[in-house]
């Protein structure tokens, strides 16, 4: 029998559960007029955050979490920085593409596992 703490369960509620509460955090902060950074409220950062929680949840297995990660965080680091990505975005696209392909493990199948 699995342990609980083990349990897919658990741990897809510890990881909303943890969101939330942050997210809850920040807005309390906010309203209490402690100073936030502008883009921590962006959708951007929304999208960052939703990639890697759909990683963690698929073991960062299958490219969906890769998109929105990438997509949010070069939003997100344009929003942070003054420095113009505009012009880097096309070439770090391609290096990570590449590096993806060349790293990423194949794919097996079913009659390859049995």
């Amino acid at each position: 029998m699995k342990n609980f703490l083990h349990s897919a369960n658990f741990s897809n509620r510890m990881i909303s559960g943890m969101l939330i509460l942050l997210f809850g955090i920040v807005f309390l902060l906010d309203n209490f007029n402690v100073s936030m950074p502008h883009w921590l409220f962006s959708w951007s950062t929304f999208l960052l955050a939703a990639g890697v929680v759909v990683g963690i949840r698929k073991n960062f297995q299958g490219n969906a979490w890769l998109a929105m990660v990438f997509t949010g965080g070069y939003f997100t680091l344009s929003a942070i920085t003054e420095f113009d990505l505009s012009s880097y975005f096309f070439p770090l696209a391609m290096i990570t593409l590449g590096l993806y392909f060349i790293l990423k493990q194949p794919l097996r199948h079913k009659a390859q596992l049995g």
